[in-house]
């Protein structure tokens, strides 16, 4: 690679023959072209495309929910480009290149924002089919987290693109117990994603994942 200051180059930015001229600041810039070509569509260039597509496609039912502002606030407090980008970050790898989940757990949902979860979340299925959730709260009598409210998305695994909420729970962080309901076939497993968010909205707890088998 050769540099030049003379502004003469500017007319020849480009492709000549094979050589291509182009800028950097102040510095005008001459290298080879390449001389072999790569091909951009091999079977892994495929998957990845594949996986990026499925991300992107979750990402459009997602921005569609309260979750969006989750996503927002975490990029703000972790000085990202953009909800949207950070999302791609933490879930890129969830994706398989036929466009399903490979793995729930792995799934974020809701990210951190500056709030720290629950301790010992548990989920059980009750015989009338409501489902209970039970938590530790260590944060003090009269810590201002105790107001911090609960909140639960889920996904039910034949229509995993579909991101379902319980109905606001008027259930705070001191309260260690909630029980409600949620839509579910017999026979097909549900993904609880629970989380809690302060009473300003702005801030949230990191999901807790659990697998409620029906």
């Amino acid at each position: 690679m050769a540099t030049f200051e003379s502004s003469l180059l500017e007319t020849l930015r480009g492709k000549i023959g094979n050589f291509i001229i182009y800028k950097v600041k102040q510095q005008y810039r001459i290298r080879t072209a390449p001389t072999e070509y790569r091909d951009a569509n091999t079977p892994e260039q495929q998957a990845n495309r594949n996986r990026l597509t499925a991300c992107v496609r979750f990402y459009q039912r997602l921005r569609e929910t309260p979750l969006r502002d989750a996503w927002r606030t975490a990029a703000d407090k972790a000085a990202a480009s953009s909800g949207y980008s950070l999302y791609l970050k933490t879930n890129m790898g969830v994706f398989l290149p036929d466009g399903t989940i490979s793995d729930f757990s792995r799934l974020t949902l809701c990210p951190a924002s500056g709030l720290k979860t629950a301790d010992n979340i548990i989920a059980t299925r009750n015989t009338d089919g409501t489902v209970t959730l039970t938590w530790k709260n260590h944060a003090g009598k009269q810590s201002p987290r105790n107001t911090d409210r609960l909140a639960v998305a889920y996904l039910n695994e034949n229509r995993s693109f579909t991101i379902r909420f319980v109905n606001p729970l008027p259930v705070c962080r001191d309260d260690e117990r909630a029980t409600f309901t949620t839509e579910n076939t017999p026979g097909i497993a549900t993904h609880l994603y629970c989380y809690f968010i302060s009473r300003e909205g702005d801030a949230y707890t990191p999901d807790t994942y659990i697998k409620l088998n029906d």
